[in-house]
């Protein structure tokens, strides 16, 4: 959630030459840990570049009036906005790339923390159809296993939905006023939350 993006391109070039370095068997067994630093550091900074990219290119949606219209309705409809967005969290398989469209989003003025709240909630909900996914036509335990993923996540949703302003609240007493900071620790959050409610479980 920090404001790193400038840094991407130095990430990316100490992940480059990390990568070079490993052509050199006497120095890639010499310093292996430090390449593999390196390789997270090129990993990291597209992952920076990409949400930078990402926030650039939505810039055009502030005069698009019917996505403007879209975002009015997820935020007016909390029930609808959180439908879509765990079925498109479904489709897309992916919660990271959902969270990183609506920091995007967000750090263009295009999204307000109630919405995102809503959106967010949503994309942790429909990340589990992976876990599902990966379950069919495995053991009755890999089964167990996603079902509870499931019902563990959608409990957490239960739970806060009726505290969304409280969770607003204390988001920005957490992050500030940057929503795209707010987004991201909320993502970190609810997932430890949710974390909190399966601890007693664990046999």
């Amino acid at each position: 959630s920090f404001q790193i993006d400038t840094l991407s391109f130095l990430l990316i070039i100490i992940g480059y030459l990390s990568i070079c370095f490993r052509n050199n068997r006497r120095l890639s067994r010499a310093n292996f840990s430090l390449q593999e630093f390196g390789s997270t550091f090129l990993h990291l900074g597209l992952i920076f570049l990409s949400l930078h990219l990402i926030s650039e290119s939505t810039r055009p949606l502030k005069s698009y009036s019917p996505f403007i219209t879209l975002l009015q309705t997820l935020g007016e409809r909390p029930l609808f906005g959180l439908i879509v967005s765990t079925l498109f969290t479904a489709l897309i398989q992916s919660s990271t790339a959902t969270i990183s469209i609506i920091i995007a989003l967000a750090n263009s003025d295009l999204l307000n923390m109630s919405t995102a709240v809503v959106i967010v909630f949503g994309a942790n909900i429909g990340t589990c159809i992976t876990a599902g996914i990966a379950a069919l036509g495995k053991p009755k335990n890999a089964t167990r296993l996603a079902v509870a993923n499931i019902g563990f996540k959608v409990l957490g949703v239960v739970v806060l939905w009726p505290m969304r302003g409280v969770v607003e609240e204390v988001m920005e007493w957490m992050s500030g006023e940057s929503v795209g900071r707010q987004i991201a620790n909320l993502h970190t959050v609810y997932n430890v939350f949710v974390a909190v409610i399966v601890f007693p479980f664990i046999p």
